[in-house]
């Protein structure tokens, strides 16, 4: 990988970054392995077509949870395809579905001679438990010779008089090696491969790479080995919102491809909070300059709302020292009608003044409001 990308500028940050992180790996001599090349032949009898299969889901569910809709997906001859993701996101609902053997709502179509081969773990239920593994795998490819067979055995931890247990006593684990053996050997040429490396250890998982290196059909696998996909694939599906999505290398540049993927999302995210910011820095600017004008609105407002209630006021106290100054008067204060007339006006303008104070009261408080 630093290799391929550390001449380009654009991904030289990456590389030099990488090459970091070698340097700190801690090293070790490589193992010896003394299995030697396999000596197994992988041709088929038939040649496929240029298309594999082709599949359109418009929907699948399982009750009523929709697992995978809109779906469409083309495998084409020499197609070396991982199908990755989380579990429960439905990769061996697809793998099934790519095999025929899963109902769902829309068409599946079979290219021209194509010969299928499924493995999961399910398939262990198809060993004859009567026998042992070599006769297994003798059953299986009669055109093999014994020395080949076992030598693809011991490359699965069969070693010596373990070719000749009863597959019914073998583990889990051993007859899941039993039954990717077998699937090897077929003739099929395209097969479907779910989980192949469950109970594999590294040895066995670097002859299984070296196999499917050598096979030159085309397969679908489910894995959650990185190392595994890295060795094997040149296409990377994966699912994503139930829906079926392609990235067309393999699983290093997929792995590059989503690194700069998630650089760019958060170059987007940092550059959308940014514009937020300033956006909401320009709305409250916004909003203050149009406070402070509705302010200054109505402290204007108020302002001449105080002055012309004082002049009302003055004028009032003004007409009250009048009429106080009249009813003084002797030839008033000797008309009893008039001293009445006089007195009803001065209770209308006390009335009046105690009104135009209340109301002063109130705006001038105002005022000092907006005037703080």
């Amino acid at each position: 990988l630093i290799d391929r990308f550390k001449a380009k500028a654009s991904k030289a940050s990456m590389a030099q970054s990488r090459m970091k992180m070698l340097a700190k790996l801690e090293r070790f001599d490589d193992v010896e392995e003394s299995d030697g090349a396999i000596k197994v032949n992988f041709n088929f009898d038939k040649q496929p077509g240029k298309i594999i299969a082709q599949v359109n889901v418009k929907s699948k569910a399982y009750a009523d949870v929709e697992v995978l809709t809109n779906t469409s997906l083309t495998i084409n001859r020499g197609d070396k395809i991982a199908l990755i993701g989380a579990n429960g996101r439905g990769k061996s609902t697809l793998l099934r579905i790519i095999n025929n053997s899963e109902p769902f709502e829309g068409k599946h179509e079979w290219g021209h001679q194509v010969v299928p081969s499924f493995f999961a773990q399910h398939q262990l239920e198809s060993l004859n438990l009567k026998l042992n593994p070599l006769e297994e795998l003798q059953h299986c490819a009669p055109e093999q010779t014994d020395n080949n067979l076992r030598g693809l055995l011991g490359a699965f931890l069969f070693e010596g008089d373990d070719v000749f247990k009863k597959i019914a006593v073998l583990s889990g684990g051993e007859k899941s090696r039993v039954a990717l053996a077998k699937t090897i050997l077929t003739k099929a040429n395209f097969l479907l491969l779910d989980e192949p490396t469950n109970h594999l250890d590294m040895k066995s998982v670097n002859v299984l790479i070296r196999v499917l290196n050598r096979y030159e059909g085309s397969f679908v696998c489910v894995s959650h080995d990185r190392f595994f996909l890295s060795q094997i694939a040149n296409k990377i599906w994966y699912i994503e919102n139930k829906e079926l999505k392609e990235y067309p290398g393999n699983y290093e540049e997929y792995q590059i491809w989503l690194e700069e993927k998630a650089a760019q999302a958060n170059n987007k995210t940092n550059v959308a909070k940014a514009e937020a910011k300033q956006e909401a820095i320009v709305k409250e600017t916004e909003v203050k300059k149009s406070e402070d004008k509705e302010r200054k609105k109505q402290h204007q407002k108020t302002s001449n709302t105080v002055k012309q209630l004082e002049v009302k006021i003055e004028k009032l106290k003004e007409d009250k020292a009048l009429l106080l100054l009249d009813m003084a008067k002797p030839d008033v204060a000797a008309n009893a009608e008039k001293t009445k007339s006089l007195h009803s006006f001065l209770i209308t303008i006390d009335k009046e003044l105690e009104k135009l104070n209340v109301e002063f009261d109130e705006a001038y408080l105002q005022l000092l409001e907006l005037e703080n």
